[in-house]
């Protein structure tokens, strides 16, 4: 890794968790985006599933 890497690794090492946990869910996002539809889908089965 380079230098540049290395820095940005000791920033967020540094960072307190709210700010460390927000940065998780932009870089997830930024990997998988949100998909609503399929969240809807998967909350209708669920609770399908719990009204049994």
């Amino acid at each position: 890794m380079g230098s540049k890497t290395e820095d940005l690794f000791s920033m967020i090492d540094s960072l307190p968790i709210d700010l460390k946990t927000t940065l998780v869910d932009k870089l997830l996002t930024s990997i998988q985006p949100i998909q609503k539809e399929v969240d809807k889908e998967w909350i209708k089965a669920a609770e399908e599933r719990t009204a049994r």
